[in-house]
């Protein structure tokens, strides 16, 4: 008795047992190429960021900071005004 015939069939030939799996792999490479291409690097987020949620919390700060600027300015501007006029 050989080693041989011990094996599994499986281990032997995987191609001739799952044609598919090439062409799976082939599909699923070319997926992951294209969803490369869309997302620009700054815009793509690390697993730790998404499972944590990190990148939203940043997110909402900015935008709150941002008008918290604009409101700021608009408050000075007015009070320079009133300091000329007065």
């Amino acid at each position: 008795m050989t080693p041989e015939l011990h094996e599994s069939p499986f281990r032997r030939n995987n191609n001739a047992q799952f044609p598919g799996a090439k062409r799976f792999a082939a599909t699923t490479s070319a997926s992951n190429t294209k969803s490369k291409t869309q997302t620009p690097s700054a815009e793509r987020l690390t697993r730790l960021e998404v499972l944590t949620g990190v990148h939203r919390r940043k997110r909402k700060e900015s935008k709150f900071r941002e008008d918290n600027k604009i409101i700021n300015r608009k408050q000075k501007c007015n009070e320079c005004e009133t300091r000329e006029t007065a």
